[in-house]
């Protein structure tokens, strides 16, 4: 199949996608505006047979007006048809190359990953990609520009999911929720989860540092920040190793002030700040602790939170661990679906749930992408009808 991939910010998700598809003998061609950060060093430049950015720079900034706008992509989809693609895969946040393919693909059918639901984000913190703080600060802009462009975001979910020929999805909890919001045919709809392909595996497994000093070690690897969602997480952690619980991080910090915070954490004995690693190390690395944690806490965020299976989390499965999670319905279905950790409410649940705690890992290879990329390639044959 000739496959033409539209994306606002190429991921982890897509080029894994796109990696396997090429390796099974389909082309498969990239236009996009930009690259995400889990994406932003991978080298994939032998995955696409040909890749060009849409605009001779990213969107961010004042260029952010053009996720708004999908009448200006008019051109790259209509290549689609000229170059004679057999489907257009496209994907959410932002939303707009999604709308534009599904109004000018003419008769190439259209496939729409929805890996975020953009209807489900804080909406202040979605004005402030587009107007500047000074005026976000004004009530009247909020209610007129802010309204404007939050209405505007949602039409282009909606338009999106609705009537493109088929659909992925990041997880059961995310599908569950655009079916309450739209009105799609789930015929044409598949749950695709963010496997890692086996090439990314772990190519050698280390020795469990718990069995050196019979203690806990757990892996906390994740952008560190102190002024998002994971603002909370130095208290939490700092509490585990209050317990005497090794907590070891692995991320890259947001800024100076993150720095700071984080290294003073770390006079705390119980807390180890690893080393940064590339992503092919850093699997072999999770592999000599015990537990992989993934943390949020409860805030205004949590809507959007519900809806996150995160590429982590697919890393520590790789890596032979049990996940301990934060209780957020995608999380939580398929941790109890497959039985490859446990969810826990706050601090004091889960140092009560871990004591103890025996958890046999299915082989992991259950979750390799190779073993279920053969589901997109059905999807694809199935909107060509």
């Amino acid at each position: 199949m000739k496959v033409l991939c539209l994306h606002p910010a190429v991921s982890m998700r897509t080029i894994r996608q796109m990696k396997l598809l090429r390796k099974k003998g389909h082309e498969v061609h990239l236009r996009y505006l930009g690259y995400g950060t889990s994406a932003s060093l991978e080298d994939d430049s032998e995955i696409w047979t040909t890749k060009r950015l849409i605009f001779k720079r990213d969107y961010k900034g004042s260029h952010m007006i053009r996720t708004l706008v999908p009448s200006i992509y008019r051109s790259v989809v209509r290549e689609a048809i000229e170059e004679e693609f057999d489907v257009i895969h496209t994907v959410s946040m932002s939303d707009v190359l999604g709308a534009a393919a599904v109004k000018h693909s003419g008769r190439v059918p259209t496939v729409f990953d929805v890996r975020e639901m953009v209807s489900t984000y804080d909406e202040l913190r979605l004005m402030k990609n587009y107007i500047p703080q000074g005026l976000l600060k004004s009530s009247i802009i909020r209610n007129t520009v802010g309204r404007f462009i939050i209405d505007k975001l949602h039409t282009l979910e909606k338009t999106a999911i609705e009537l493109s020929t088929g659909r992925l999805f990041v997880s059961d909890y995310t599908l569950q929720l655009a079916r309450k919001k739209y009105n799609f045919n789930i015929d044409k709809t598949l749950v695709l989860y963010n496997y890692l392909p086996l090439d990314d595996f772990p190519t050698l497994r280390k020795e469990k540092l718990s069995n050196y000093d019979g203690e806990t070690h757990i892996v906390y690897s994740s952008g560190l920040s102190i002024s998002d969602y994971r603002g909370d997480a130095p208290k939490f952690l700092k509490r585990l190793a209050n317990e005497e619980i090794h907590v070891h991080i692995h991320g890259i910090f947001e800024n100076e002030e993150t720095k700071r915070v984080y290294l003073k954490l770390a006079e705390n004995k119980y807390i180890h700040l690893e080393r940064t690693l590339p992503p092919r190390k850093l699997i072999n690395e999770l592999t000599k602790y015990d537990y992989g944690l993934i943390y949020y806490p409860k805030n205004r965020q949590s809507q959007m939170l519900h809806t996150s299976l995160p590429n982590k989390f697919f890393e520590y499965i790789s890596a032979g661990l049990p996940v301990l999670s934060s209780s957020y319905k995608s999380l939580k279905m398929f941790i109890e679906k497959y039985r490859v950790g446990l969810v826990f409410d706050d601090v004091h649940d889960l140092i009560r749930k871990i004591n103890g705690l025996e958890i046999k890992m299915p082989n992991p290879e259950k979750f390799a992408l190779d073993n279920h990329i053969g589901e997109l390639e059905e999807l694809y044959r199935k909107v060509q009808e």
